[in-house]
C-alpha cells in the first residue's frame, strides 16, 4: 500500500482519536475498516499511530514548546493531527525531515483549510531548523 495513502488514513485516524479523546485500539480499527482497508495491509499506518501514541506526551511537548503564539487549543483538530503526523515521522520514525513536512503540505492542501498548508509547513520547518540549531 503506497505511503501517501497510509499517512493520509494515520491523520485521519489520529484525527478520530482527537476528537473523541479516545486513543484506543478500537477507534484505530473502526477507521482503518470504514475506509475499506485491512489492518495487516496497512504497516506505516500502524507505525505512524502506534509511534505517536507511544509517544504522545513527547510529541505533544514538542508541538506546545514550538507554539507560543499558537497553542494547540487554538489550532484545527485536523492541522494538530497532520502535525503530530509529521513530527511522529521525524522524532519516532526517524524518517527525513524533509519528506515528511513536504507529505504534510500534501496532506493540509487536501483536508485542511485553503491556506493552512503554508502555516504547517513554516510551523514544522520552524521546529526542525531550532532542533538542528
Amino acid at each position: 500500500m503506497d505511503r501517501i495513502i497510509q499517512r493520509e488514513l494515520a491523520v485521519k485516524v489520529l484525527y478520530a482519536m482527537d476528537l473523541q479523546n479516545n486513543f484506543s485500539e478500537k477507534i484505530f480499527n473502526n477507521i482503518i475498516e470504514n475506509e475499506g482497508f485491512e489492518i495487516d495491509k496497512m504497516p506505516f499506518t500502524c507505525e505512524l499511530v502506534n509511534g505517536f501514541k507511544d509517544n504522545y506526551f513527547k510529541i505533544n511537548f514538542i508541538v506546545e514548546e514550538n507554539s507560543e503564539n499558537y497553542p494547540m487549543s487554538k489550532l484545527p483538530k485536523i492541522d494538530i493531527s497532520i502535525i503530530r503526523t509529521a513530527l511522529t515521522e521525524i522524532y519516532i520514525l526517524n524518517q527525513p525531515y524533509q519528506v515528511a513536512i513536504n507529505e504534510a503540505v500534501e496532506v493540509s492542501k487536501k483536508y485542511s483549510d485553503e491556506l493552512n498548508y503554508k502555516f504547517i509547513n513554516s510551523f514544522l520547518g520552524n521546529i526542525v531548523r531550532a532542533d538542528n540549531a
